[in-house]
């Protein structure tokens, strides 16, 4: 039987792609979980990196 709303049901049955998007948006938010991680620590990591530097440079001025 071919009622004028199979088109739609079978549309909405159709499963075909789905997987595809599931990776894309897991994709996405695994971004977004790295932006966030970057961000969050990037100022106390150039503190640490200047705190570090700023030794090692004073350390080789005393040396010398």
């Amino acid at each position: 039987m071919n009622s004028p709303a199979y088109p739609i049901v079978h549309f909405v049955a159709d499963e075909t792609g789905v997987t595809a998007v599931e990776y894309g948006l897991l994709a996405a938010l695994i971004a977004v979980v790295i932006i966030g991680a970057v961000a969050a620590t990037g100022t106390s990591l150039t503190a640490i990196y200047t705190t570090w530097s700023n030794a090692v440079f004073n350390a080789i001025q005393a040396a010398l």
